[in-house]
């Protein structure tokens, strides 16, 4: 029978003396038997390329090793067992408290649309280690923004755009504006054969 024990934020033994993420399956004088996940809010890295995880733990006592997974179908709720999960090779903490980096760990192959990252414990009966995470980070290229238009039927300008952008069309269609981050910012409908000016 599994213990019930959750992760929870320790809030001076992170890497710079601040929170951290903390779990054990040690309770009341004993290890117990213990699974349980830390997963992260979906991510949409679908905008980047060459994208790597980052992190750093530390661990003591004897127990298992910590799993570090990522998953391309897990719904976001519900039994993560029923998703499937790909390991991720990490260099973690080998013990003593001792903070350690991860490495850039790529996982820009399981990056095309939505993820999600995790972080899985489990202990025994007989061995309950300590694991602490802190500083997770996802990196990666952007790739938004537009290309040039080459046609002078139809144009963007100015490329990249701080405060005006200048949409110029001779078609009808539909036009949408990004941030450097991704998030819409507006859409355009029934552009056509005019010239659009929007303040950015």
């Amino acid at each position: 029978m599994l213990f019930r024990s959750l992760w929870a934020i320790d809030d001076i033994h992170g890497v710079n003396g601040t929170a951290c993420a903390k779990m054990s399956g040690y309770a009341n004088s004993a290890s117990h038997l213990n699974e349980d996940w830390l997963i992260s809010p979906q991510l949409n890295l679908s905008g980047y390329s060459d994208e790597v995880l980052q992190f750093q733990t530390a661990m003591n006592y004897t127990g298992e090793v910590l799993d570090v997974l990522i998953s391309t179908n897990y719904s976001g709720s519900g039994d993560p067992n029923q998703a499937y999960w790909e390991e991720l090779q990490a260099t973690l903490s080998a013990g003593g408290w001792a903070w350690t980096f991860s490495g850039n760990i790529p996982i820009s192959a399981f990056a095309s649309g939505n993820c999600h990252i995790a972080f899985k414990y489990t202990s025994s009966d007989s061995e309950s280690s300590t694991w602490e995470v802190d500083e997770i980070r996802v990196y990666g290229q952007s790739q938004t923004g537009i290309n040039p238009v080459s046609s002078f039927r139809n144009r963007v300008y100015p490329n990249p755009a701080v405060q005006s952008l200048f949409i110029k069309v001779q078609e009808a269609g539909e036009a949408a504006l990004y941030s450097l981050t991704g998030e819409r910012l507006m859409n355009l409908s029934q552009i056509g054969r005019a010239s659009c000016r929007e303040r950015v």
